[in-house]
């Protein structure tokens, strides 16, 4: 890349977009690096360990997709309120900033038990300083014990209503990744780094492991690891903690077809966890960006609160509400509803 085209990249991206350039300098991965990747990817929890974390976030929308996310929403409902006879219209959780940008401010609690049971207790709140509450709900998701029958429910506290529904799979497992590589990649890993198999074929003939380079990310040492294709193009890259790679401190996401970068995460400010004593970020920032590289919305999640493989009663994962909550089982066909009266 030439000086002038390295200058306009590098405007480029303190404008919000991020580009790809397709060239590496990357080496393919050593036997003892492919051997300690794997062992050390290999350690990170998995489905027999348990967590409870609470944390806020604050999710950032810039103004050109909140006008994209208003204008197919309002198409949507515009068909719904035609079929169905009456208005319906769109209401965000955001609060809208002067810029044209939303932000929407919220507090979670995730517990994941054995099994990968996960309960969500979230509130949104109305106001920045986080203290008026606009809607609170909760997810159960009953985990993989009994198969694809395994019951989830969707709990809205404000119109005090319950829903049943047969195998839903809720957001909240990605706590458990926090300060890791996520699944993907860690399949990837376990597919191409294992020393006691030959590689996955189909895997490794689409994909590889190269090591890019040593830095440094938020006053750590790191090293940097690459999945490429066959053509030296990055899938996504990885920056582990240089004393002990199943520490990830940053993970780099490609569009496969532009070569643009799609997602970055970030994980900072690593401490104690309670309970096993392992490090886990306090900090963890997500930002997404669109097909033409411009960043589209940036999540920053605050943890204020982690406790690892402590007990955690089976009893948060079963349905329980009050008495003059609606619940609708959606498992049957139409949904049988049991209204507040008629409960036992």
């Amino acid at each position: 890349m030439s000086e002038k085209k390295r200058k306009v990249v590098s405007s480029l991206l303190f404008a919000g977009f991020i580009f790809f350039n397709a060239t590496t300098s990357a080496r393919p991965l050593r036997d003892d690096e492919r051997a300690r990747l794997y062992s050390d990817v290999k350690s990170q929890r998995g489905a027999d360990i348990t967590i409870d974390a609470t944390y806020t976030k604050e999710t950032v929308t810039r103004p050109e997709s909140v006008n994209k996310k208003k204008q197919e929403m309002d198409k949507l409902l515009s068909e719904l309120s035609e079929k169905m006879g009456q208005t319906l219209k769109f209401s965000s959780f955001g609060l809208t900033l002067p810029d044209g940008s939303e932000v929407c401010l919220s507090e979670t609690r995730t517990r994941i038990g054995f099994g990968l049971k996960v309960r969500n207790d979230t509130t949104v709140f109305a106001n920045k300083e986080m203290t008026e509450p606009r809607y609170q709900a909760t997810t159960i998701d009953t985990g993989y014990e009994n198969g694809k029958d395994s019951p989830s429910y969707e709990i809205d506290h404000k119109l005090k209503k319950a829903l049943i529904w047969n195998g839903k799979r809720w957001s909240g497992l990605e706590v458990r990744r926090f300060g890791r590589v996520d699944e993907t990649i860690a399949w990837d890993t376990i597919a191409l780094c294992n020393p006691n198999r030959s590689q996955n074929a189909k895997v490794s003939k689409n994909k590889k492991f190269s090591y890019k380079v040593s830095g440094n990310f938020d006053g750590n040492v790191v090293d940097e690891i690459e999945c490429v294709d066959p053509n030296g193009r990055a899938k996504y890259s990885i920056s582990l903690d240089s004393n002990d790679w199943s520490i990830c401190r940053k993970i780099v996401r490609y569009d496969e077809k532009s070569g643009l970068v799609s997602q970055i995460v970030e994980y900072k400010q690593f401490a104690n966890a309670e309970g096993t004593g392992e490090p886990f970020p306090r900090l963890v920032i997500r930002r997404h960006f669109g097909k033409e590289g411009r960043e589209e919305k940036v999540e920053t999640i605050s943890v204020t609160n982690v406790v690892i493989g402590q007990p955690i009663s089976k009893d948060i994962f079963k349905l329980d509400v009050p008495d003059n909550y609606t619940i609708i089982d959606n498992r049957y066909s139409p949904p049988l509803t049991t209204q507040p009266s008629r409960k036992p």
